[in-house]
C-alpha cells in the first residue's frame, strides 16, 4: 500500500487571523486558498488589531510561524518554499506560552 507523504502545507492550521498592513485592518486567512477575507471591518482600531489577531490565533492553536507560512502560501501559493514553515510537521503541537507568545 503506496502511503502519500503529507506536504508541509497539509499540516498547517485550517485558519488563522493576521494584520494587514498598515496594520488595521484584521484578515482571515483558510489553509488552501488563494488571498484572505475581511474581519471585523472598522472594529478594531490601532495596534489593537495585532492584539486581537494574537488572541484569535492563541485561541486556534496557531503559532507565529505557522501565521507567516499561511499568509504567504495565500499571497504566493501553497506550494512556494515560505509557505512551508521549515517544515517542522510537529510545529502544530507546539503549545502555546507564555515564552513563545507575541
Amino acid at each position: 500500500m503506496n502511503k502519500v507523504k503529507p506536504s508541509c502545507a497539509d499540516m498547517l492550521p485550517e485558519m488563522c487571523v493576521a494584520v494587514l498592513q498598515p496594520g488595521t485592518v484584521l484578515i482571515g486567512i483558510k489553509r488552501g486558498q488563494r488571498g484572505y477575507f475581511q474581519m471585523y471591518d472598522g472594529m478594531v482600531k490601532g495596534n489593537a488589531a495585532k492584539i486581537v489577531a494574537d488572541r484569535m490565533n492563541r485561541a486556534l492553536d496557531v503559532t507565529p510561524q505557522q501565521r507567516e507560512a499561511m499568509f504567504c502560501g495565500s499571497m504566493m501559493g501553497w506550494d512556494c518554499p515560505a509557505a512551508m514553515p521549515s517544515c517542522d510537521l510537529h510545529a502544530r503541537a507546539t503549545p502555546y506560552t507564555e515564552e513563545t507568545a507575541p
